[in-house]
């Protein structure tokens, strides 16, 4: 199990992706950040936004070409670093052996140069004396570098947890071209026995977000892509009309909106074959 503090420090960090989601679906939609968290546990549930489009991101820059010649810049670069180190090394050792240390003999003209050779030996060899004194003289120094660090992170994890949420949110929810599909339990054992997705080409894949119709004492109060929840409320976006509602969560039964998965596969082939 991870130590307490790991947790805690994880837990800080992807609140404050979530707080900067926060931002992202207020720049987006509109809704105030205020309204999109009530408990901490929003703000973690906000930050798997995050997560999902670092991954994507992550994801996409590793296939990409420019990963390939950083990644083979940064092998020959290592290489070449590497041997010029052993080459240094190995001329240094060489010479040593042939200086017979002559370099390091005092001028015996120079007055007081011999204590002072003497000194410094001496205070090369007592070097781990010297700690305490280094420690105890950097606390203030490392206290105001501390500080600024933990201000400059609290600040710039939310911004970081913005712009992924960001490109996020409207590629999944915006950009999305259909709601995920909702299958029969036959559909299901269909699928997965001819495994549909595995053989579609990654070409042919399209965006499907989660749609949400919600109902209140068998009556439809609204409908939509679901971009958030709380305990208190579900924001939906209307991709029709570019609506946003926020419905109270109280009593309210969710069902998911959209075709079945048969139907919506044959759209989307249809839509690539006309395309």
């Amino acid at each position: 199990m991870a130590p307490p503090v790991l947790v805690l420090v994880g837990a800080v960090i992807l609140s404050l992706l979530g707080f900067g989601a926060a931002f992202a679906i207020e720049s987006i939609f509109g809704v105030p950040r205020e309204m999109t968290y009530n408990t901490p546990l929003d703000l973690l549930n906000l930050g798997g936004h995050v997560i999902a489009g670092g991954l994507e991101s992550l994801d996409g820059w590793s296939k990409s070409k420019n990963f390939t010649q950083i990644a083979l810049l940064a092998c020959g670069a290592g290489a070449a670093i590497t041997a010029l180190w052993l080459l240094y090394r190995a001329v240094a050792v060489h010479g040593r052996k042939q200086n017979d240390d002559r370099s390091y003999r005092p001028n015996r003209r120079i007055p007081g140069a011999i204590a002072v050779v003497r000194f410094g030996r001496w205070l090369f060899k007592e070097k781990w004396c010297l700690i305490p004194w280094l420690i105890i003289s950097a606390i203030p120094w490392l206290c105001i570098y501390f500080m600024g660090f933990v201000l400059i992170l609290f600040a710039g994890i939310p911004a970081i947890g913005y712009g992924i949420a960001n490109d996020y949110l409207h590629g999944w929810i915006v950009d999305a071209e259909y709601c995920a599909p909702v299958s029969s339990r036959e559909e299901r054992l269909r699928i997965k026995a001819s495994d549909v997705a595995s053989r579609r080409k990654p070409s042919e894949d399209a965006r499907l977000t989660p749609c949400l119709s919600l109902w209140k004492d068998g009556v439809l109060i609204g409908e939509g892509r679901h971009v958030a929840s709380t305990d208190k409320y579900i924001i939906l976006f209307d991709p029709v009309t570019g609506g946003v509602n926020l419905e109270p969560a109280n009593g309210v039964t969710i069902r998911l909106k959209g075709m079945s998965a048969s139907e919506l596969y044959q759209l989307i082939d249809r839509d690539n074959t006309e395309d």
